[in-house]
C-alpha cells in the first residue's frame, strides 16, 4: 500500500522539525511525490547527501517516485 499524504508529511516534519515542508502528490495516487524541504542542516550538506539523506527515510516504505526540491 502507498504512503499517505499524512504519513509522508509527518515523517518529513519528524526529520526536519525546524524545516518548511511541502509535499504533493503529484499523480494522484500516493505514489509519485514531489517534496519541498527548507532546513538549515540540510543546506549544510552536499546536494547529494541531503537527497541520500531524504531517501533514506524511505527506507521500507512503497514509494514509486519521489522529486527532492531543496529550498534556501
Amino acid at each position: 500500500m502507498p504512503i499517505t499524504y499524512d504519513a509522508l508529511l509527518g515523517l518529513l516534519q519528524d526529520a526536519y522539525p525546524k524545516g518548511q515542508v511541502a509535499i504533493k502528490d503529484t499523480a494522484g495516487d500516493q505514489d509519485h511525490w514531489l517534496i519541498e524541504i527548507a532546513d538549515e542542516e540540510l543546506n549544510k550538506k552536499t546536494r547529494i547527501s541531503a537527497h541520500r539523506e531524504v531517501h533514506a527515510l524511505f527506507a521500507g516504505k512503497n514509494i514509486h517516485a519521489v522529486d527532492i526540491k531543496l529550498k534556501k
